[in-house]
């Protein structure tokens, strides 16, 4: 029985993307998130200063928004796998907002539904990217006391 070149054991290990690899890229992926996050953040500060009353309150809780999602992308990167349901949260919060953003566009009336689209839609596909190099679901495996202290905690 013959094996093709990419079908050697060889060939394998060498071209495989090891697991370590695969945690380094998704976690990458999460402090660019945060590091995107923080800019929005900053850049907020003056939507809020600038706002009408109508509307302050809206653009102070995107603010504030833009901030709980920096640190929960950094928690992430940090420690991703030791965070049960996070992951799924903020995916889940970022392709609702997209899924939304696509509904809302059908009406030119609703305005920053193609931003939502662009921004929210790209940020999904990168969170779901990270989930798999990182393995996100993994953190559903064992309470994170048995992972960091052997079972004992």
């Amino acid at each position: 029985m013959s094996t093709t070149v990419a079908e050697s054991p060889v060939h394998r290990q060498r071209y495989a993307i090891t697991a370590r690899t695969r945690s380094r890229l998704g976690r990458g992926l999460l402090w660019l998130a945060a590091a995107g996050a923080v800019a929005s953040a900053a850049t907020a500060v003056g939507g809020v200063a600038d706002a009408q009353p109508a509307v302050k309150v809206v653009e102070t809780w995107r603010a504030y928004g833009y901030v709980i999602f920096a640190g929960l992308f950094a928690l992430l990167a940090l420690r991703p796998n030791d965070y049960r349901g996070v992951w799924e949260l903020v995916i889940l919060h970022k392709v609702a907002l997209t899924v939304t953003a696509l509904v809302y566009s059908r009406n030119d009336a609703i305005e920053g539904a193609g931003a939502i689209l662009v921004w929210d839609g790209g940020l999904s596909v990168v969170l779901l990217v990270a989930y798999l190099l990182c393995r996100g679901w993994s953190s559903w495996a064992a309470p994170a006391s048995a992972r960091t202290s052997g079972g004992r905690g």
